[in-house]
């Protein structure tokens, strides 16, 4: 490019220049294109000056160094007119030290997924230019509510990598649109994503004097500081070179299918509140995401809660003072909050494992619904076991981790239903199955919205590793002949997912109240012992009667939902339940059976041989669970 001489109104560039440079403005901060200029603004806290280097794309070479001039705040600013940016890349210096634009919207160099970068290669990540418009085909989100969602969570690696999972574009964001048919085949209507923006996943590494690496360990989840957040991860991506598109084209074929994207961030305590309110209306404007999950420690609740571009993208996290964050009578018309904290999972499991003193907080749990932040409910998450092995294990083995066992959590509340890890043993294998179903019935038939682990439906395993963050192996992966394996859990799960779709009282838009505010001489919501009517709450009791009374979801002007009664006896021996008398005319059918493995017709008549005709109890085997459809 020839040298030409660029001088601003102000004065302020009197020297020779590669480059058409003039005055920007100081936001928005990041690159944006503007007819043929390129625009420069960056935050350089306390910095007396900032550089902009201009590399050759793909090269060594520092094409040139320029002095940002202007100044507003801590802002420094720029723009270049007739920039060919498909040339180049940059990168920012301050008092002699370079580092990437913190608002860079796509970075080159970390193309292959745990390669270690030695110093060398280091100086050759850097950040680029995109501007390309891409064809969304008036896709938007899809502002699905929260009670007809059913969270399906993975990490974007290990969902496809393993050969199993037969996708041509194993481990990356092109192999889970492979997989869509799989998850509408399931029911699935949102997948949230673990951190899939450019993440430095080397975290220990030791560089001898030479800039050769002799050690790494690989953050496998991606929960780190060291990252580009405005960025989809290009080892993600089947064609590294354009991650941008192609995580789009994900969201694009997701939205098609009616299913939703959650995306997790992880922030580091400490950054700035206004960087992180600006990736996060970046992804939701750039990329049409659905929804986020963040760690509330490093933003102040209220901010995010009522950024108004935010305000009808789903935000999770651990808990909401709604009282604090919304006026004391204001009700949001799309409620896009949502608690996502172990309360659920901690209480379900110290039920399911026949714990004392939980039956009225797992009823709690089932009903719990609230009117401004919804409750996201999960039995397994990516911090902990996996539901097979809750079931496996009765204690964690993480030695693998190289920390000697001292990683993850010692509070578990799983059982191995008599031994641990691997067996052949008949009736263990049946009652972990057994315990398997338990925990799917409770999960997906409670009001909250479900969150179920990807691989849980069909038995995956971890071997027994809670604390998985650094495995990028098999323990991780995915293991797709479990389907055929599991094929009787992974049925159980999709029959259940189609129940609870099918019926409003199973995921009803607000809070049950239980009360017979409807006067039809039952409440829409009812808990019982043994003993109907009577919910037995002693520290002992192992025993809860669930009833949901169709007649408060009308499907229209005439007819309503059915009613539905489960009896979870998680008991070490055999109970019988009453069964709570029905409006004349009304039986109770068997539907199924976690003990028996029974799964009956679901186009239920008055000639079903599952009709429970004038009987007024059931006998429950121990840890085992029924549900009971009221016509």
């Amino acid at each position: 490019m020839a040298k030409v001489k660029s001088k601003s109104t102000r004065g302020v560039y009197e020297k020779e220049s590669y480059f058409k440079i003039r005055e920007g403005t100081p936001l928005p901060l990041g690159v944006r294109l503007v007819d043929k200029s390129v625009y420069f603004s960056v935050s350089v806290p306390n910095g007396e000056e900032c550089k902009l280097n201009i590399y050759g794309k793909d090269s060594k070479e520092l094409i040139e160094s320029i002095r940002l001039e202007q100044k507003m705040g801590n802002l420094f600013y720029l723009a270049i007119d007739n920039l060919d940016y498909h040339l180049y890349e940059y990168m920012y210096e301050v008092e002699g030290k370079e580092f990437i634009d913190p608002y860079a919207r796509i970075i080159s160099g970390k193309e292959h997924w745990g390669k270690a970068i030695d110093l060398a290669e280091q100086k050759q990540i850097r950040g680029g230019f995109y501007f390309s418009e891409y064809q969304w085909e008036e896709d938007r989100p899809l502002r699905t509510n929260y009670e007809d969602l059913i969270i399906y969570r993975i990490h974007t690696r290990g969902f496809t990598k393993d050969t199993s999972s037969k996708v041509k574009n194993k481990g990356t964001f092109r192999g889970i649109i492979e997989k869509i048919p799989y998850l509408t085949d399931l029911g699935i209507t949102a997948i949230e994503l673990l951190p899939s923006y450019e993440f430095d996943e080397i975290i220990k590494e030791i560089i001898n004097p030479h800039g050769a690496l002799d050690h790494q360990k690989i953050n496998y989840w991606g929960y780190t500081g060291q990252s580009n957040y405005f960025v989809p991860k290009s080892s993600y991506a089947a064609n590294t070179a354009n991650p941008i598109d192609e995580f789009k084209d994900l969201v694009k074929a997701l939205h098609k299918a009616g299913i939703e994207i959650i995306m997790e961030f992880y922030f580091e305590p400490g950054i700035n509140e206004q960087f992180i309110i600006d990736c996060l209306r970046h992804w939701v404007m750039e990329f049409h995401i659905d929804g986020i999950k963040i760690n509330q420690n490093a933003i102040s609740p209220k901010l995010i809660a009522t950024d108004p571009f935010l305000s009808e993208t789903k935000i999770f996290g651990l808990s909401w003072n709604t009282d604090e964050i919304y006026p004391k009578e204001f009700v949001p018309k799309f409620k896009n909050l949502a608690e996502y904290n172990d309360g659920f999972l901690t209480d379900g499991r110290r039920f399911l494992k026949s714990d004392e003193e939980q039956v009225s907080k797992v009823a709690d749990c089932f009903k719990r619904n609230p009117q401004k932040a919804a409750s996201i409910n999960y039995i397994t998450n990516t911090n902990g076991f996996t539901l097979m092995d809750l079931y496996s294990y009765d204690v964690k083995h993480n030695e693998d981790n190289g920390e000697k066992g001292r990683d993850g959590t010692d509070y578990n509340y799983g059982w191995n239903c008599g031994v641990e890890g691997n067996t052949r043993k008949k009736k263990v294998l049946e009652l972990r199955m057994k315990q398997i179903k338990n925990a799917f019935l409770l999960l997906i038939l409670s009001q909250g919205v479900p969150l179920i682990l990807g691989g849980d439906e069909f038995g995956n395993s971890q071997k027994g590793n809670n604390n998985a963050y650094c495995q990028d192996n098999s323990i991780s992966w995915l293991n797709w002949k479990l389907v055929d394996t599991n094929k009787e859990i992974h049925d159980f799960v999709k029959l259940l997912i189609q129940i609870r779709k099918d019926h409003p009282i199973l995921h009803w838009k607000e809070e049950l109240k239980n009360m017979d505010y409807a006067s039809c001489g039952f409440p829409d919501l009812s808990f019982h012992g043994t003993k109907a009517w009577y919910p037995d709450y002693t520290n002992y009791s192992r025993m809860l009667g669930i009833m949901l009374c169709g007649r408060y979801a009308m499907i229209d002007r005439v007819h309503h939902d059915d009613d539905f009664y489960l009896a979870f006896n998680m008991h070490w021996e055999d109970h019988e339940f009453d069964l709570p008398k029905l409006s004349k005319g009304a039986n109770w059918y068997m539907f199924l059976n976690t003990s028996d493995n029974e799964i009956f017709n679901y186009d239920i008549t008055e000639k079903s041989q599952n009709i429970l005709k004038d009987q007024r109890k059931y006998m429950v085997k121990a840890r085992s669970a029924v549900l009971l459809i009221g016509k």
